[in-house]
């Protein structure tokens, strides 16, 4: 009705004003400049639209003067929002990010020519990430090429890069290394996927900026940029999901002032929650969770420098699988056999009882990039506070069995300038870490208290020939851990002492053919986190007692990642990533061939232990487009592990899988502008190298069968966008080798989500 009356009433505005301007323009591919063909181009104030030919040419007739917002969308980009003051005819070439899903380097769009070219790196931005909301943050990367996750249950997971997890992989919200109390397997990492607008993983053992706890690989969660104009803009998006009756609410709202141009701001905020979730067969009892998270952001912008304050805050309560806890051996060993686990319900329910976690996490981070005459300097403070609690059932008091408090504090200081072909930067960080279990808890802790406090110095340099590019880099890590506990009444100080090193040599070598070839060498050493020194007893979470090894030194690893890229302009494009690891001392967390009863019931004993070991593999990515709205996406994985002491299979190795997905896409007139069909399946081979020893024998293969349907709808100012998508669509009864509650039950039935979002 809107859309006919505007067509009536055009005419007459346009006699009533001059509305007879031109707009004209170009959409290129930022990385290989190829012309976008059938690129959408609309306005969000007036109804007027076009495609791009061939040539990636557009253009739009009878537009009045005025303020606008030009929004551009194509199949495989983000699309992005242009503000435009148009006073006569206008005339514009427009850059936009193509194939994100298969994105190579990482592109800072403040600060370009440090986009390290020769990193192999996976994004998430846009549309792929709305698509994906509603799941944890381990949930969201596994849709990458070359990311796996660990899991305990449906909503606790964490990313598994090229074999490597947790203590291996770092995790930045906005440019500060995560830190909390994640070093356990069932310790998802205390981020709320709303609440970030980009998700890249680097791949590979780039350490030299992000810390040698990067030696698998790094999670950048990053905002946009921060609006650029004093107008207030926003969307509100909605999840809910049949699998758990699970709803979430996300808000985001930014914008600027006339007046005072240089500041503009950002809020968001979000709130999940769910009951519990259900296998194919049953319900599993007690996994309902609850979270939410809120976050600001400020930035004040000149010409010579941009300082910005970001605050963030997370908090979540989950129940733990109520089968995953058992109270004498012969449950045990009877548990880790049944179809069924003990204590099933026959009903969803949002109660969330024993065992179960809280975790709570705020982040404060003061940033100033300063320009000077030959480069920038960038300085930050972050403070961060964490706690945990984890309860356990067989506590008659509300008291935690597990109270732990962390504060943290990050300073970083670093130099970039280009000169030439050269382009440098060199930094400083210091951090110091403090985390104490809570008093009168009259429970034996998991781990003691400490203290650390860690320098490092980094330098990267690149150099530019033409279009390959050389980088080579180094990092010096100094670590004091000083820990304390009780010992027979007496209070114990241990301090340890580590030195870390990195080093990375990479190159990047594009030709005329479309081929481009990434290497990067690296060594890296790791010096051990305090659960895998002191864990000592049981850890509630996880269903298990662990034990560590306070005599551990560092972890050390050799790594060899290449990657080989094809791209046919926007017809084909192939991505090839072998990788090699060899470690010194890589510390595992090894299966007991003993189960335990404590009075706090029986459990399975595990114990990390130090050894010699490799692990390689390869990723497989490839995009062909049969038409410009036809595409079909392969991706597969590869990974193997062994300890070279034994002779014997690593645990927490992925399986081998293949994904495969179509998609079609339907551009239309009018205010449906864009309809999107796909259906997709996932092949996951059972894992037939096991270690020398575990509880339970590696579940069988399965076969996951989804699909989705997705548009868009343009009004006037507002854009919304909506998603129906379904996974395990067979309700296929299956036990994931990665995740942790495989001993007492099955992985997640069907799955339908609805997704909506409202940009305005």
């Amino acid at each position: 009705m809107r859309l006919w009356l505007w067509l009536i009433l055009f005419p007459l505005l346009s006699w009533s004003q001059d509305c007879q301007l031109v707009f004209q323009g170009k959409v290129i591919d930022e990385h290989d400049q190829s012309a976008l063909a059938f690129a959408n181009v609309s306005f969000k104030e007036v109804p007027l639209f076009a495609y791009t030919n061939e040539e990636g040419a557009f253009q739009i007739n009878a537009l009045c003067p005025g303020d606008y917002h030009l929004t551009i969308s194509h199949i495989g980009c983000e699309a992005q929002t242009f503000h435009l003051y148009i006073t006569n005819d206008t005339s514009i070439v427009f850059y936009l990010e193509h194939h994100e899903e298969l994105l190579q380097s990482i592109t800072v769009k403040e600060n370009k020519v440090f986009a390290h070219k020769s990193l192999s790196t996976a994004s998430l931005v846009g549309e792929q990430l709305d698509n994906k909301q509603g799941a944890s943050l381990g949930e969201v990367l596994k849709s990458l090429s070359g990311v796996n996750t660990l899991q305990t249950g449906a909503g606790i997971s964490k990313p598994i890069i090229h074999g490597l997890f947790g203590n291996r992989v770092q995790i930045l919200n906005n440019g500060v290394t995560l830190q909390g109390q994640q070093w356990g397997n069932e310790h998802a990492p205390e981020i709320d996927p709303f609440s970030v607008q980009r998700i890249t993983v680097v791949k590979g053992a780039y350490a030299l900026k992000y810390g040698t706890r990067a030696m698998g690989g790094a999670v950048l969660l990053n905002n946009d940029n921060m609006p650029n104009n004093p107008h207030l803009h926003g969307a509100v998006q909605w999840v809910g999901m049949s699998n758990g009756l699970k709803a979430a609410f996300a808000g985001l709202l930014e914008g600027g002032f006339e007046k005072l141009s240089a500041l503009t701001w950002r809020v968001q905020a979000s709130f999940s929650k769910s009951g519990d979730n259900r296998s194919a067969n049953y319900y599993l009892t007690n996994t309902a969770r609850q979270e939410w998270s809120a976050s600001t952001q400020w930035q004040f912008k000149k010409k010579q420098g941009t300082t910005q304050l970001f605050f963030t805050t997370y908090q979540a309560q989950m129940g733990m699988l109520r089968g995953s806890h058992i109270g004498n051996l012969s449950d045990l060993e009877a548990a880790f056999t049944r179809d069924e686990p003990f204590f099933t319900a026959d009903k969803l329910t949002y109660k969330i009882n024993k065992p179960r976690q809280f975790v709570f996490h705020n982040t404060l981070k003061v940033n100033h990039l300063q320009n000077l005459p030959k480069g920038t300097l960038d300085v930050s403070y972050a403070f961060q506070q964490n706690q945990r609690k984890e309860f356990d059932i067989r506590r008659s008091s509300d008291k935690p069995s597990l109270f732990l408090h962390l504060q943290n504090h990050d300073f970083d200081l670093s130099y970039k300038i280009r000169k030439g072909i050269s382009h440098t930067e060199t930094g400083t960080s210091f951090q110091y870490k403090w985390n104490a279990n809570d008093i009168g808890l009259n429970v034996a802790p998991l781990i003691p208290n400490y203290n650390n406090r860690q320098i490092a110095f980094f330098g990267i340099q690149e150099f530019n020939f033409d279009k390959w590019q050389l980088s080579a880099g180094a990092r010096y890590e100094n670590q004091a851990l000083l820990v304390k506990y009780f010992e027979k009444g007496d209070l114990l100080e241990v301090p340890h002492h580590f030195n870390n090193y990195a080093a990375n040599l990479g190159i990047y070598v594009p030709t005329n053919l479309g081929f481009i070839y990434r290497s990067n060498l690296s060594f890296v050493s790791r010096s051990p986190e305090i659960n895998e020194l002191y864990s000592q007893g049981l850890h509630h979470g996880a269903a298990a007692i662990e034990n560590g090894n306070a005599n551990f030194t560092n972890e050390k690893m050799w790594s060899v990642n290449q990657t080989f890229t094809y791209s046919k302009g926007n017809v084909f494009h192939l991505e090839i990533n072998p990788y090699y690891q060899f470690f010194y001392n890589y510390i595992n967390l090894v299966a007991q061939d003993e189960l335990r009863l404590t009075i706090r019931g029986a459990f399975p004993v595990f114990q990390y232990e130090a050894m010699k070991a490799h692990i390689w593999g390869f990723d497989w990515a490839t995009q062909t487009h049969f038409t410009p709205m036809f595409a079909w996406n392969v991706k597969a994985s590869v990974v193997r592990g062994q300890n070279l002491d034994n002779n014997t299979p690593l645990s927490f190795i992925p399986a081998d899988f293949l994904e495969n997905s179509l998609q079609y896409t339907l551009l239309l007139p009018g205010e449906m502008n864009e309809m999107s069909f796909g259906v997709n399946g996932r092949q996951v081979w059972q894992q037939v190298r096991e270690p020398a020893f575990d509880f339970l024998g590696a579940p069988e293969g399965y076969f996951l069968l989804g699909a989705e349907i997705s548009g868009k709808i343009q009004f006037t100012k507002t854009q919304l966008n909506w998603q129906i998508a379904g996974q395990n669509l067979l309700n296929t009864a299956y036990r994931d080798y990665l995740n942790r509650w495989r001993y007492f039950a099955d992985d997640l039935g069907v799955n339908i989500a609805l997704r909506t979002k409202l940009i305005f």
